[in-house]
């Protein structure tokens, strides 16, 4: 369950940073 968290968590990070 932490492993599927920090990946969705790393996804949005990956998706805000072009937004930023």
């Amino acid at each position: 369950m932490i492993e599927a968290f920090q990946l969705f968590e790393k996804s949005q990070k990956i998706n805000f940073s072009p937004l930023v």
